[in-house]
């Protein structure tokens, strides 16, 4: 049997989903399961619906709503499902009723707590099920449509929850075994899950991949499909290099490096699972679905580029710590790292050496809290305005060739190189951030266009 996620960019409209239904069809005598995320920018829309309710902006709040309303049944009437199902269409009134509860209570309570936002989120899958269900049953595809909440357990770290993986299996195991038994294709929404005691959560960017890869392990599926609107894993970011190309295998250290570098094709816990038992993933451009896309797994290919793709991070800022003299070496990096732990950030690049910690966090990530106690016992230093190019490749950093091509590109003094030593199949270049899209540009193109 298969896992086949669907993304919402694949399911943005009427049209989309028609597509993806003459995806699914050919497929059914491999027993799919269908993981779907929200439908277009639905998720996006309900939480600045929620945003603008917790600053009693109603009148914002009200007509996000109802845009996000009307998106919904107009994709359903033109699908033929409101006419000739009057339970889907009760089922379809009754999610944004809910919804509507929802806004309500952030507006009474002038607050969007992360339990209430993760509550109302859930909603985006919720409806973009309940619609593919209904449709894939009117072209005669029999289906079950279920609730990942009942199997997908997590932690309650609400808005970026972690699948607890040992509670979850056995129960995505014990619940959509007997659907496929059945030949009936299950439907199941990515991204969300529940707590212990039940409460909704979600899994943060990209996390219908993530739900889709567990799914996978725990059915033992034969592979794991994730369906966006790109070729595969490409060897940048096509919106910032147009001449971006399909990487057609990699294996999967190198995919979890990709991810952990900055690139937004993945959910950075994705891979891991799937790697321990070594269950392939493929990533497939629903517009081309005959194209080959991108296998993901543990075979080595010959390839006179040993560097797959090049990614960046922008928004960093460089926090260099010293230890005051009072402080041993040991007590100072425990002490970093306590409040990096008790304060819940979670920096991209670590970096030390005797009484001196390097932390490159994302903008996001900095908390002015963090410099108030740090500097009761050290000294920081703080740069803004930085950006890190990261070149991903089987061993990379063995392979002098490669390294000695990299560092030709010392565009000016502030860059640093391989500032991120923490595995081999990564090497990350630290700049300022106004030279960063020249950098990739001219590495792209000499790594990647100029042997096309």
């Amino acid at each position: 049997m298969i896992v086949m996620k669907f993304g919402g960019s694949s399911l943005k409209d009427s049209e989309s989903i028609r597509n993806v239904a003459q995806i699914i069809k050919p497929k059914l005598s491999l027993q799919p399961v269908i993981v779907a995320s929200a439908l277009g920018k639905t998720t996006r829309n309900l939480l600045n619906s929620s945003l603008a309710a917790s600053m009693q902006n109603q009148t914002d709040s009200q007509n996000i709503y109802e845009t996000v309303k009307v998106y919904h049944f107009n994709i359903a009437e033109e699908l033929g499902l409101l006419k000739t199902n009057v339970q889907f269409k009760k089922d379809l009134s009754a999610y944004f009723s809910e919804i509507e509860s929802n806004l309500q209570k952030i507006q009474s309570d002038k607050n969007l707590s992360p339990k209430l936002q993760d509550a109302t989120l859930s909603y985006g899958e919720l409806l973009s099920t309940l619609i593919l269900s209904a449709y894939l049953e009117v072209i005669g595809i029999n289906t079950k449509l279920l609730d990942a909440r009942d199997c997908i357990i997590t932690d309650e770290h609400f808005t970026h929850s972690t699948p607890l993986e040992s509670e979850s299996f056995g129960k995505i195991e014990r619940y959509l075994r007997p659907v496929i038994n059945e030949d009936k294709v299950a439907i199941i929404q990515g991204f969300i899950g529940s707590t212990q005691s039940g409460d909704t959560t979600t899994l943060g960017f990209e996390g219908s991949d993530f739900s889709a890869v567990l799914i996978g392990v725990a059915l033992k599926a034969d592979e794991v499909q994730i369906w966006k609107d790109v070729p595969g894993v490409m060897s940048a970011d096509p919106a910032k290099i147009p001449k971006a190309i399909p990487v057609e295998n990699m294996t999967y250290a190198e995919a979890a490096e990709l991810s952990r570098c900055g690139a937004q094709v993945l959910h950075p816990s994705t891979i891991r699972p799937a790697s321990d038992l070594n269950i392939p993933v493929k990533i497939f451009n629903s517009r081309q679905p005959d194209f080959r896309g991108t296998t993901i797994d543990n075979q080595m290919t010959e390839m006179s580029n040993s560097i797959k793709s090049v990614t960046c991070r922008k928004n960093l800022i460089i926090l260099q710590i010293s230890a005051k003299q009072s402080l041993s070496e040991f007590d100072f990096s425990a002490q970093v790292f306590v409040i990096l732990r008790d304060l819940e950030i979670s920096p991209e690049i670590i970096e030390g050496s005797d009484k001196k910690i390097i932390l490159i966090l994302n903008k996001s990530e900095f908390k002015e809290e963090f410099i108030n106690q740090i500097t009761q016992w050290a000294d920081v230093d703080i740069e803004e305005s930085k950006a890190t190019i990261s070149l991903i490749g089987h061993m990379i950093r063995t392979k002098q060739s490669v390294l000695n091509k990299i560092q030709k590109y010392k565009i000016s003094q502030s860059m640093q190189f391989d500032v991120d030593k923490t595995s081999e199949h990564s090497y990350t270049i630290l700049l300022n951030e106004s030279d960063i899209d020249r950098t990739l540009k001219k590495m792209h193109y000499d790594l990647f266009e100029t042997m096309t």
